[in-house]
């Protein structure tokens, strides 16, 4: 158990050395929930990004915002 406990302690040192700081670290798995949401919703609305924007409850152009930030 303490042997454990001390692998997951050094990978979290690590990622947060790795992202150089631990807001980096929080904001990792945000960026890869978003691109995968996106994507998804893409997906389902067949590429209309209108259509995708109204699933996702967001105003088209906030929609293509993000979009944007993720180059997609």
């Amino acid at each position: 158990m303490v042997a454990l406990f001390a692998v997951n302690y050094f990978r979290t040192i690590w990622r947060v050395v790795r992202f150089n700081s631990i807001s980096a670290l929080v904001a990792f798995p945000v960026e890869k929930f978003e691109r995968a949401y996106l994507a998804r919703i893409l997906h389902v609305a067949q590429g209309n990004i209108s259509a995708a924007a109204r699933i996702a409850k967001k105003e088209r152009r906030a929609f293509g915002k993000l979009l944007k930030k993720y180059g997609m």
